[in-house]
């Protein structure tokens, strides 16, 4: 690891490409230390706190969340004793970044609010009202009447109890960025309750991408260092609209030269939180009905001092106390705030066993079926030994956190099939396939035909066993649909639907690009030369593709001709 000394911080780095310019060699460690990384920057954070040395190397996505093996050595035990920071010196900005976020801040905090219809005007009473750390709220919407009335209005609110209450201030455009933290509450296009619209927050969308993505460019050429605030809806959808937009030239092309994602804070999880627990309270919970059941019910939350578990049978919960557990069973933290009860504060169970099979063999369990979403947190071994049915999707199914109602459709018939394929009711591995008697002919017949196809191609071109390599990574279970399940997974085909082996070949040819793999043609003729191989080479997924399209489409000879 080489050491830097750079503007009052200690740079630690594998390599000296990372260190900034005029950064000074050093004999030792110090605070505040900062590792330098270079990383994707449309997969991975930008700046960020780490307390162990192993959370340096975790893995970028959730899975951060959960807690890492303590490293060992004099570098761990001085972060920590001290803490540190990792900065991605893949975004150009981030040493900026890093020298704003540690200076101290002397005066109250400036914030900026766009946007003062029902959302804003609500927001920037509250902010007038609770923003103690704020000294001014700079406040600016196309409607200037609006501006002024507000100004006006709340620059006369006086405190109760005497402090000083933020000056609310209208703001030009050429200030918008001149503040710490920029909010933006602004929207257009919100449907009506009568319309036949099915996804609200999806026709929001697309029509705030483009105006929040003004804003993001704005900030952009500001140099912006402060927080940006997405708070109108879609908030997860536009927020990552206004990091992607902020990283992108005029051309549209990606120089992340804009903000880091630590700069882009959604804040729609708090109203959620807040939505559902005010239908809780309105239709409540009946706990009674519950209880009486003949279901055995138990569930697992973990306390968030000590990470202790706490494994609780329906009826060691205190009577009442089964909606506060419940809650606390699904408090992912840190995207959900801990759930406190008693005065003890509970995390989602996750974090202890996100599949506790124990607990089930403890209430008597006999045979388990269990389905496993990969979520957040640790999933502990099966030692029970009871007889275990696994169910697993090979789909991705989507953020946890992000509660849209097509995905959920989605997912309920993706575990419906899988469910099915768990308890050998279904053929495939991606697609749902019928099993039966036609499906085992039709698929042997298929697999032996594709080999013939493949064969032919490998024995005048062997460059092209890459498509083989394309073929064992996408890891398909079922041998003789593999084939063509992968291909139908590159190009797309729907996996919510119900198909014979015929039904899958057909939406493989009607989905996919002819003009990507018709090029391919002449590799199968006998007529290709050394680049068209060359070129299946370097595209195994797409030659995949016209490997299974020609197995579909050719006749029955499948040899490939000498020329």
């Amino acid at each position: 690891m080489i050491l830097r000394r750079w503007k009052g911080f200690c740079l630690a780095a594998e390599e000296e490409a990372l260190f900034p310019q005029g950064a000074e060699m050093c004999g030792e460690v110090f605070a505040p230390l900062v590792f330098l990384v270079r990383r994707d920057p449309l997969r991975a954070r930008g700046l960020y706190p780490i307390r162990d040395l192993s959370e340096l190397d975790e893995p970028e996505g959730i899975g951060c969340l959960t807690p890492s093996s303590p490293a060992e050595g004099e570098l761990a035990a001085f972060v920590r004793a001290h803490g540190a920071g990792v900065l991605n010196a893949a975004f150009s900005r981030a040493f900026s970044i890093l020298q704003a976020w540690s200076a101290a801040k002397k005066d109250g905090l400036v914030l900026t609010l766009v946007g003062l219809g029902d959302v804003g005007g609500t927001a920037l009473l509250a902010l007038k009202l609770l923003g103690r750390e704020l000294a001014k709220v700079q406040i600016f919407d196309p409607n200037r009447a609006q501006c002024q009335r507000y100004e006006m209005e709340l620059n006369q609110v006086l405190s109760a109890d005497g402090r000083t209450l933020p000056e609310v201030v209208i703001c030009e455009e050429q200030d918008l960025f001149r503040c710490d933290l920029f909010a933006f509450t602004a929207s257009r296009g919100v449907p009506g309750l009568d319309s036949k619209v099915q996804d609200v927050r999806m026709a929001q969308y697309e029509a705030n991408r483009a105006m929040v993505g003004s804003y993001a460019r704005m900030a952009r050429q500001a140099d912006f260092t402060g927080l940006f605030c997405q708070i109108s809806d879609p908030v997860d959808h536009l927020s990552r609209s206004v990091f992607l937009q902020s990283n992108q030239k005029e051309t549209g092309e990606f120089d992340f030269a804009g903000l880091l994602p630590e700069q882009v804070q959604g804040f729609g999880l708090g109203v959620m939180a807040a939505r559902c627990a005010y239908y809780a309270r309105r239709l409540g919970l009946d706990e009674d009905a519950l209880r009486a059941s003949p279901i055995r019910f138990g569930l697992v939350t973990v306390e968030k001092r000590g990470l202790k578990p706490r494994e609780l049978p329906l009826e060691e919960i205190p009577k009442g106390k089964v909606k506060d557990y419940l809650l606390a069973s699904a408090a992912c933290f840190p995207a959900l705030r801990a759930k406190q009860i008693d005065g003890v504060q509970f995390l989602d169970g996750g974090y202890r066993d996100n599949m506790p099979t124990g607990l089930a063999q403890k209430m008597g369990a006999e045979e388990l079926v269990c389905v496993d979403l990969e979520g957040v947190g640790i999933t502990l071994p099966n030692r029970t030994g009871l007889p275990t049915t696994m169910v697993r999707s090979y789909w991705e199914l989507g953020d946890i956190l992000h509660f849209d109602p097509d995905t959920a459709r989605r997912n309920i018939e993706l575990g419906y099939y899988d469910t099915l394929r768990a308890f050998g009711r279904l053929r495939g591995c991606a697609y749902a396939v019928a099993k039966n008697e036609q499906t085992a002919q039709d698929a042997a017949a298929f697999r032996q035909r594709f080999d013939a196809v493949q064969k032919a191609v490998k024995a005048k071109y062997p460059v092209t066993l890459t498509a083989d390599l394309a073929l064992k990574l996408a890891n398909m279970q079922d041998a003789e649909l593999a084939p063509l399940e992968a291909a139908a997974e590159d190009v797309g085909v729907d996996p919510t639907r119900y198909y014979t082996v015929e039904t899958l070949a057909k939406a493989f040819l009607e989905t996919c690009d002819r003009t990507r793999i018709d090029g391919f043609e002449p590799l199968f003729e006998g007529s290709g030369n050394a680049a068209q191989a060359a070129w299946a080479a370097l595209l195994p997924n797409t030659f995949l593709q016209a490997l299974v399209f020609r197995t579909l489409t050719a006749s029955a000879s499948t040899e490939v001709t000498e020329e």
